[in-house]
């Protein structure tokens, strides 16, 4: 279990999930994720009594849009991310860091377990084999077949392309 930095409880892997989920996309400068409206203009929007056609000629976007921002169905805004048990604020940073100690990824969570996975794993060579392969007058097969790797491998051990700082 991992902690909220600010009252030292467990969080559950669900409810880091669900504070990361409401990052949401990504702003992009004055706009929400990829958005013709900005944050300003959705305000402007919501406050304004005009007519909805008459907003929607102003910004240059359609009935619907507007219609839907008035009714918060979209531009909802940034979700609040607060600690579920005390409800300290949290960071994005903090909650990335939570996120990322559960094991997942900013860029891909199956990725970050493949890295886990294979950091796992043992070299079947020592920097011993790799000398005498590089040293050896044998054909890449039999070296191969010798040590119980892969024809690659030696290739690409001879070849400098893996093993690079055993010279």
């Amino acid at each position: 279990m991992l902690n909220c930095p600010h009252c030292r409880q467990a969080l559950t892997p669900h409810e880091i999930g669900v504070l990361y989920a409401a990052f949401g996309r990504k702003p992009k400068g004055n706009k929400l994720g990829g958005a013709k409206l900005t944050k300003q203009a959705v305000n402007q929007i919501r406050k304004s009594k005009e007519p909805t056609k008459k907003k929607a000629k102003k910004y240059g976007v359609s009935f619907t849009t507007i219609w839907r921002v008035e009714n918060n169905i979209t531009y909802k805004g940034q979700r609040e991310l607060n600690c579920p048990h005390c409800g300290y604020e949290l960071t994005k940073n903090e909650i990335g860091k939570l996120f990322a100690t559960l094991g997942g990824s900013v860029a891909s969570p199956k990725k970050a377990q493949a890295a886990r996975a294979n950091a796992r794993k043992r070299a079947k060579l020592t920097e011993k084999d790799v000398v005498n392969i590089r040293k050896s007058k044998a054909s890449n097969t039999e070296e191969a077949e010798k040590h119980k790797v892969k024809y690659l491998t030696i290739l690409r051990i001879r070849n400098n392309k893996s093993w690079k700082n055993i010279s």
